[in-house]
């Protein structure tokens, strides 16, 4: 009887286009995964591939890592999924492990020149003028911890609590760490300016 309800329940859920899948919906899906639903996970790595994958590029600078680490979480996700905490947005958690692979991953690496990667996405919840910074701000030149406060915040649209929690920093540090990260790009701005003029 149970196995009915949850298998009616991810019925409705599959019938939803990926991209408008609530967080509702990701509890569903969820449940379903870690009864090893195939179908289910699998409607969760299309929803969170992107995002997972461009978290990635901008830390490590290089399509082909961001590509196979985006992969390798996705793998992990699936091993972890029985004990995945049952009172976590499953996001956060997929971000705070990428984020955290990420940072092994540049740890390790030598001094081979990476390739530089640019911001694609538009964000939608701050106002045009940082959106337009942000996008026309080469994220490559900015420290490592720069590049993914501004990452969370605008492409992945996280509040400051949620990038505390990806990141395992206070509130108060992640906003002074975004303050920081504008006013590189400010400077980075106002310099190519001043070289245009």
């Amino acid at each position: 009887m149970n196995n009915d309800r949850h298998s009616s329940q991810f019925t409705q859920v599959s019938l939803v286009s990926h991209t408008s899948l609530s967080a509702q919906d990701d509890v569903l899906l969820i449940n379903a995964s870690q009864h090893r639903n195939q179908e289910a996970f699998a409607l969760l790595v299309r929803k969170y591939q992107r995002p997972i994958f461009m978290l990635a590029l901008h830390i490590l600078q290089n399509d082909k890592e961001a590509d196979s680490i985006t992969q390798e979480m996705f793998l992990a996700a699936w091993k972890a999924l029985p004990s995945f905490p049952k009172d976590a947005p499953f996001s956060l958690w997929l971000s705070r492990l990428t984020y955290q692979r990420c940072m092994q991953q540049r740890k390790q690496q030598t001094s081979e020149k990476r390739e530089h990667a640019t911001l694609h996405a538009v964000p939608r919840r701050e106002s045009q003028h940082q959106q337009t910074m942000v996008a026309g701000g080469d994220l490559s030149k900015l420290p490592t911890i720069s590049r993914v406060v501004l990452i969370l915040r605008y492409l992945q649209e996280l509040t400051y609590e949620e990038m505390a929690l990806v990141l395992t920093l206070p509130v108060h540090t992640v906003k002074g760490h975004l303050f920081g990260a504008r006013n590189l790009l400010k400077e980075q701005r106002q310099a190519r300016q001043q070289g245009e003029d």
